[in-house]
């Protein structure tokens, strides 16, 4: 049996900066391979993310007295890159190092170029790759190597082989404490949850330009079969309680039989279901919005991107806006809590576009938006778009964050951009929120007193949960005066 340790760099930007993640996850990836070959290898992981500031210390501590076969270190996010010379500062010679994840794939030559630490890349997905590797001692399909520059994306064509996670190999409290939902007012919080994550699909047959995956000639979707994976949904319950499931498939319901089968399977089991990596309307009908009701699901995150039918073409993004206003009706009748996300700022975008997009907002009324600036991520036809046209400056691999905005065209400023996008989330989210407008006060000031916490600087918020507190309590007040036949004034 070989001896493997995985590291997951630090992936939580300054907090001066526009954060690439708010919070800790799972490191799904890592643990599906860790998994997958655990028949050949002892898996350790150490997620430098559960450490904060002292994580160089905790991967010293780890290593004192010992070595292994392989460390493999897995960069999902750009910003990852900037902490991987000290890391590697600390564990050159304890073994045979190596790289993958999505963020390593599409820099896999600057990586092989600035580390020499480094023995291959993983391009694609790492579960056979790795086995193949452990088994022979050799970089196959899949790695990319200094004497072997030429890439080939790897793909597992089995997912039910991904779907059984071996949580044993993690801190699994840690994570539990660390982990959150994404926002719902139907939340469980930390005191309550048991949150678990799978993925069932892989692949997209899209190519929106923003997506790292939009240049990928592959665009079949793969899936781990209905069986498998209510296998592993009774393991966790059974086995840690799980009461949260969060399924982070970018396609979950692109085979609409399929979708309509697990969703139906997994009503019996009590769960809150969610989906944040957003949801296309393309899949949506009433059958399917029905099971996924049933299921669990209180919380529906669309991934509209636009409310302009010329933007949406021009980011290749597959959306009917007549059939969204359908979806966003079908999903008021199930009583589902809606989530908008939205893309501005690509360079053909115009303020005539964002008005566009802001007035169909008004006209479909979700529970809210998420607004963020166009990001040319590595490995985008967007990020090769801006750099052909001169809208970005290079900027060292690692030091650019996702969702920060520096598209600058002869039309728009990225600072501009910014501003524009904090003003849809103020109107949108605050000042016209759609839940105070019907008077469901209660869950507008639940949206209100997240938002405060979270940033207890940010006085628009405090000042509309003060507004929606005063609002319910005097709904509140005229319920109980009502309740004997009074009416308010009298």
């Amino acid at each position: 049996m070989k001896n493997v340790l995985f590291i997951i760099p630090p992936y939580i930007a300054d907090k001066e900066r526009y954060a690439q993640r708010s919070f800790v996850t799972m490191p799904q990836g890592v643990l599906s391979i860790a998994s997958y070959v655990k028949g050949v290898a002892n898996s350790t992981v150490f997620d430098c993310n559960l450490y904060g500031a002292d994580y160089e210390c905790g991967i010293k501590r780890l290593l004192i007295g010992r070595s292994f076969d392989v460390i493999g270190i897995s960069l999902m996010f750009d910003i990852s890159y900037r902490y991987l010379p000290g890391i590697l500062d600390i564990i050159r010679g304890h073994g045979d190092i190596i790289v993958g994840g999505a963020a390593a794939t599409p820099n896999y030559q600057q990586i092989l170029d600035e580390q020499p630490d480094i023995s291959a890349v993983c391009c694609g997905e790492g579960e056979s790759a790795m086995m193949e590797y452990i088994e022979s001692g050799a970089f196959g399909p899949g790695w990319v190597t200094r004497s072997n520059p030429v890439p080939w994306r790897n793909i597992v064509t089995d997912l039910d082989a991904c779907i059984d996670i071996d949580y044993s190999i993690v801190d699994i409290e840690a994570y539990q404490d660390a982990i959150e939902e994404a926002y719902s007012p139907h939340m469980h919080g930390k005191a309550g949850k048991r949150q678990f994550i799978i993925i069932t699909s892989r692949g997209c047959p899209y190519s929106c330009t923003f997506c790292m995956n939009s240049l990928n000639p592959d665009k079949t979707v793969r899936y781990a079969s209905v069986d498998a994976i209510i296998a592993q949904v009774e393991k966790l319950i059974d086995g840690y309680g799980m009461n949260v499931l969060t399924f982070y498939d970018d396609q979950i319901l692109h085979n609409h039989d399929r979708a309509l089968e697990l969703f139906t399977r997994l009503r019996p089991y009590g769960l809150r279901i969610e989906m944040p990596n957003g949801i296309n309307v393309a899949g949506l009908d009433e059958p399917i919005i029905k099971a996924m009701r049933e299921a669990g699901v209180d919380t529906i995150y669309l991934a509209l991107e636009s409310g302009s039918r010329e933007m949406l073409k021009v980011m290749r993004k597959p959306v009917n806006l007549n059939k969204a206003r359908d979806v966003v009706r079908l999903l008021r009748k199930y009583d589902f809590f809606i989530f908008v996300f939205l893309v501005i700022g690509l360079p053909e975008e115009t303020d005539a576009h964002r008005r566009e997009t802001i007035q169909y907002i008004r006209e479909i009324k979700p529970d809210l938006i998420n607004p963020k600036p166009a990001s040319p991520v590595y490995g985008s036809a967007l990020r090769k778009q801006c750099i052909e046209a001169g809208y970005i400056q290079e900027r060292p691999f690692g030091d650019y964050e996702m969702m920060e905005s520096v598209i600058r065209t002869e039309t728009n400023d990225p600072d501009d951009i910014l501003a524009q996008a904090m003003a849809m989330n103020y109107r949108t989210n605050f000042i016209e929120n759609y839940r105070m407008s019907i008077g469901d006060y209660e869950t507008a000031r639940h949206y209100f007193g997240y938002v405060a916490s979270k940033y207890p600087h940010e006085v628009f918020a405090h000042y509309h949960y003060a507004k929606a507190l005063y609002a319910e309590n005097i709904n509140n007040a005229r319920g109980k005066f009502n309740s004997f036949g009074l009416r308010m004034g009298e």
